[in-house]
């Protein structure tokens, strides 16, 4: 049934030395953007186990550039400075970098800056027509790119945790954040309901196509699929209202064992940061605290909640290869695509991505981002829990390094797909794969529900 993808995708382009400087520095200003409003008390909490601290990640940013961008780069041992070896994930695992001490923010700055310049300068001896996959077509430099951008966002999900009620275990927490980009969204153009059916047959996931992918999104391979049914957006606000107020959190049939026992030990009642008030529900976004907005996909649930729901709803969650299909797939041309709506490039009308409005936007606010199946918002807005496990595809091999892929296979991670309003368009493509503990509920995630069966 399913061709092989055709022409490379954008990701193919042969990059100039000129582009990548461009694009390392475009990345870099965001991050100095992200910090400069920042109090040190900001800069340096941790506001729980699961999460790290700002400053930290600040340091951990320079500190992979300056392995894989100096150290490689130079011929040298893959060694660090003294101030690098202090962000090494390995030896400083996550819980336990609020009790580091760190350097002063000024210190931190003229360490990126420094490792930058440096970097800057090996790129004019780079031969991006090498042999090595490394350094070939840029390889390494993107993968630095988009390494920082995903750093920005667990940054912003460190700062959405600031500026909630004080908690013993907590302790002090520090005032919300304010950020310094925050446009208007669109509203809904189109009503998106029901659900779209996915024929049954051979398709090709993952990808072989996209030069600056990562190991775990390879090797395309085919894979078998029965005929299934997806929500054509991701489940709102108004949604999950509904689970709430028929005892969703209250009845043990909806939730898997784990799940229930989580939920009764940590009194979910509501997705995170949401409040209940005489007059409604209301939630906080950094420092914006306003009543939850009914057609705005549900965000701050975990994999548990957005279980119990599909259960509840009589649907469950989709498979990785579900998802994947339903948003790259493009029956018309017996073809797979890098992005849900094509193989261009990300516009501000296709999806709500690269923090730009630093909140979700409605279901149906992008009609021009929709997947040739019909299904809407499947990059942005939020990230999409499915019910697949992270493992390797067959055939795969580590590539540059084991620590980011295949460390994390077969550990109980759930993968998500698709990507959220704090996800920059390097990072949401539809082979891009994101993974976390089921009882995460921090993150910028939602999800959308599929099924066996014919609806209704």
């Amino acid at each position: 049934m399913a061709q092989r993808p055709g022409g490379g995708a954008p990701g193919d382009e042969r990059p100039s030395k000129q582009r990548l400087a461009t694009r390392l520095e475009a990345v870099r200003a965001r991050t100095l953007d992200l910090l400069e409003p920042l109090s040190d008390e900001q800069l340096t909490h941790q506001p729980g186990p699961e999460m790290g601290v700002v400053l930290w990640d600040v340091g951990h940013i320079g500190a992979f550039e300056e392995v894989w961008l100096v150290n490689n780069l130079s011929q040298g041992e893959r060694s660090l400075s003294a101030l690098g070896e202090r962000f090494d994930p390995i030896a400083h695992p996550r819980a336990a970098r609020g009790e580091m001490a760190l350097p002063s923010r000024q210190e931190m700055l003229n360490y990126l800056r420094d490792v930058r310049k440096r970097s800057l300068d090996l790129l004019d001896q780079v031969d991006l027509a090498s042999d090595d996959p490394l350094v070939r077509h840029g390889f390494v430099h993107d993968m630095i790119i988009r390494h920082e951008q995903q750093h920005q966002e667990n940054m912003l999900i460190t700062l959405q945790m600031f500026g909630g009620e004080t908690t013993p275990a907590q302790g002090p927490v520090p005032q919300a954040y304010t950020p310094s980009i925050r446009e208007p969204l669109p509203e809904a153009r189109v009503e998106v309901s029901g659900m779209v059916e996915v024929p049954g047959g051979t398709y090709p996931m993952g990808t072989e196509a996209h030069a600056g992918a990562y190991d775990n999104e390879k090797p395309q391979h085919d894979v078998e699929l029965e005929t299934y049914w997806i929500d054509r957006g991701p489940v709102t606000n108004r949604d999950y209202l509904a689970f709430i107020e028929d005892g969703g959190y209250d009845q043990q049939a909806h939730w898997s064992t784990d799940g229930w026992l989580i939920k009764d030990a940590l009194d979910w009642q509501a997705p995170r940061y949401w409040k209940q008030h005489e007059d409604g529900w209301v939630t906080r976004t950094f420092d914006h605290v306003a009543p939850v907005v009914p057609d705005a996909p549900v965000v701050h649930v975990s994999y548990h909640e957005a279980e119990a729901y599909a259960n509840w709803a009589g649907k469950r969650l989709p498979t990785e290869a579900e998802w994947e299909i339903a948003a790259s797939w493009d029956p018309e041309a017996g073809t797979k695509h890098r992005y849900p709506w094509g193989e261009d490039g990300w516009t501000r009308e296709r999806a709500n991505l690269g923090q730009r409005g630093c909140s979700t936007a409605p279901v149906g606010a992008y009609p021009d981002g929709a997947s040739s199946l019909g299904c809407y918002q499947m990059a942005g807005d939020v990230w999409e829990w499915t019910s697949s496990v992270f493992s390797a595809y067959p055939g795969f091999e580590p590539f540059p390094y084991p620590e980011y892929s295949q460390d994390h296979f077969d550990m109980g991670y759930q993968v998500l797909r698709g990507g959220s309003f704090a996800t920059w368009p390097d990072c949401a493509t539809t082979t891009f794969r994101n993974w976390h503990q089921a009882d995460h509920r921090q993150l910028f995630a939602g999800f959308r529900c599929a099924s066996s069966e014919a609806p209704g």
